[in-house]
This record gives structure tokens, C-alpha cells and sequence, in this order.
């Protein structure tokens, strides 16, 4: 093994004379390793990917809306409800859930006090390290004008949302949409996602303290590192002409979408559509922070093709429509959708 100083010549303290470099090609000489990919997916892999997408999002709300989501898509549960402790009252507090449908639902105008199993959870939680508390034959309901109405008995699992700090929310989960009987290894999944949001969600309390109250929306995932030419000129192009499409993007990079389009998720963590949706969408919002003009004008000046497109693109990714979300009315949806059933979890 080959040991050599930082800085020769320089008197060493004591923590320098306890650092040693390896210069591993000379250690290993002409050794060729294999080397193959070490993300498999399913399992913690999909949980993983679905916190770093989280973590991409500055809105609180539209991380809680995407975790519902990406709880139903990724780690396969199928009715979830997420509420949020609040010490101030001693409520926990709805956010989006599932309805009966598979639909997201609305659920920020749900509020009740802890029960018994909601309690025990938690203790359990930090006491014992149970990640849930799996709950038999308990009554499982939904919200129907404005009325909280059972729906059937079944299997309910509670999930504490914990951060390093303290009580952060609840999951609850069950099989009403089937009737399938619980499915433990989709809980633990739950149970680690549930841990990485808390903290998660801690955080972005944090930089809401700091920051205008006004989400930002980020374009670039946060490991995303350009490896290749071919991927960090796809993003320069993008950023030129945010209106390109993959394949008119490929063409002008001289190789085929597939190629780029494997690539590019591989470097950038997201497909050339997400990206470049997302690039549009952080551009639009920054013109309409410099400029507060049409919404119109400045979602073609981004690069969308139409308003039509816009909308649809901007309901996807942040939860609500461009008006509402720049009004601070992110909480409001049609009047066609406010009958749909939620999901309130068993006390």
C-alpha cells in the first residue's frame, strides 16, 4: 500500500499524521473489476425514488398530495389517508387521502382529536419500534356531504409519521377498494416512507420560516449530475428552447430518442418530459413573479405549446390550477369534485 502526505514539507498535527491516502490503482494494479447496477427495483428502491421525488417539490401541499399518490403507485396501497398533528390543539389534521374511486381526495377540511389506537401507535412507535399498528375488523369511513358515514368493517393499518423531532401525522391505510387482506411487506415499505417524509416535511417547515410563502418549483432533481456530453447538451438546449421535443431534441443531438432518452433518466433522475415540463413550469413561474402580466403570454413565453397544455401539465405536477396557486388558494378545487368521498381512518 502506498501512503504519501497532502502537503510534503508542512509539520503535521496530530488528526493530519492519522489520515492515510491510498492510491488504489497502484494498490491494485491492472485488476478489472465487474461492476453492475445496484438499484434493483421494488422493495426500499421504490420508496427511495419516491422520497427524492418529494423532496423536489418546496410546497408542503403538494409534497402531501404526491406522497398519497406515490404511496397508491409505487409501494401498491390502495386507500391511504395522511393527517398531520397539530400540538397546538391536540388534532390531527387531514391533508388528501383516496376515495372510493382511487381518486385523490381532498381532505384538508378534516380535523379530530386522538383515540385510543391513534395514541398507541405513536407510543408504540417510540417506545417498542413497531412501525404500525394493524387494527382488525375496524370500521372503515368516508366523508359524504360533509358527514362522516361507515362504510364497512375491515383491516386498518396506522402509521406514525415521526421525525427526529417528534409526532409529525399519521398514515392510515386499508383494502377497501378489493377487500384484499393486508400485505405486510407493502407496510414496511410504508412504514420507511413514512419515516423519510417526516423528516422531509420538517424540513420544508424549516425553509418556509426562511422564505417567502410563495412554492418555488424545481426543475433540477436534487442528485442530478450531467455525466455524459450527450445529456449535459440536452440540457443546455432544453434551457435555450424549452419548447423542443424529445424527438426534435435528439435530432439535433445526432442520436435516436431511445438512447436519450435512457441516458437522461439514468443522469438526471427524471425523464426529457418531466424535465422539461418541469424546466416550463419554473420558468413560467418565474415570469410571472417579475412580471405578474397575462398568464397566457407567459406560459407560451416557458415553451408550452398551448394554454390548454399548460393547464393540464400545471394541475399535474403541482396539485391545483395556475390561478389558485398564485392567488394562495391552493386548498380550493371545482364544484364537480366536492362530493366525492374521503378517507377518514378508524379512531
Amino acid at each position: 500500500m502506498v501512503e504519501t502526505h497532502l502537503e510534503l514539507g508542512k509539520p503535521m498535527d496530530s488528526q493530519e499524521q492519522r489520515i492515510r491516502r491510498v492510491d488504489w490503482p497502484i494498490v491494485l494494479g491492472s485488476t478489472s473489476l465487474h461492476a453492475r447496477p445496484g438499484s434493483p427495483r421494488g422493495g426500499v428502491m421504490s420508496v427511495l425514488s419516491a422520497i427524492d421525488e418529494l423532496s423536489c417539490y418546496q410546497d408542503l401541499d403538494v409534497i402531501l398530495r404526491r406522497a398519497v399518490e406515490l404511496l397508491r403507485d409505487r409501494i401498491g396501497l390502495e386507500r391511504v389517508g395522511i393527517f398531520l398533528f397539530q400540538p397546538q390543539d391536540q388534532l390531527l389534521h387531514g391533508s388528501w387521502g383516496t376515495g372510493l374511486s382511487g381518486q385523490t381526495t381532498d381532505e384538508h377540511r378534516i380535523a379530530f382529536a386522538l383515540g385510543d389506537n391513534h395514541r398507541e401507535a405513536f407510543q408504540r412507535a417510540e417506545s417498542d419500534g413497531d412501525r404500525w399498528l394493524l387494527l382488525d375488523d375496524a370500521p372503515r369511513t368516508v366523508q359524504l356531504d360533509g358527514e362522516t358515514r361507515i362504510l364497512e368493517n375491515g383491516w386498518i393499518a396506522l402509521t406514525p409519521i415521526i421525525s427526529a423531532r417528534g409526532q409529525v401525522g399519521l398514515l392510515s391505510s386499508d383494502g377497501a377498494l378489493t377487500g384484499a387482506p393486508v400485505d405486510e411487506s407493502k407496510q414496511t415499505q410504508a412504514a420507511v416512507f413514512c419515516s423519510l417524509l417526516a423528516n422531509l416535511i420538517e424540513l420544508k417547515r424549516d425553509e418556509a420560516g426562511q422564505v417567502p410563502e410563495r412554492p418555488v418549483f424545481r426543475a433540477r432533481h436534487p442528485r442530478a449530475i450531467a455525466q455524459t456530453e450527450l445529456v449535459s447538451r440536452a440540457v443546455e438546449l432544453m434551457h435555450q428552447k424549452p419548447s423542443l421535443e424529445r424527438a426534435q431534441l435528439a435530432a439535433r443531438l445526432g442520436t435516436s430518442e431511445g438512447r436519450l432518452g435512457k441516458l437522461f433518466k439514468s443522469e438526471m433522475g427524471f425523464s426529457v418530459g418531466d424535465y422539461r415540463n418541469r424546466l416550463r413550469l419554473e420558468t413560467f413561474l418565474r415570469l410571472v413573479e417579475r412580471s405578474g402580466g397575462n398568464l397566457l403570454e407567459a406560459a407560451l413565453n416557458a415553451g408550452f405549446g398551448s394554454y390548454v397544455q399548460f393547464h393540464r401539465v400545471f394541475r399535474a405536477f403541482l396539485g391545483t390550477t395556475p390561478r389558485e396557486y398564485l392567488l394562495g388558494t391552493k386548498h380550493a378545487r371545482p364544484q364537480k369534485d366536492r362530493a366525492q368521498p374521503a378517507f377518514k381512518p378508524g379512531a
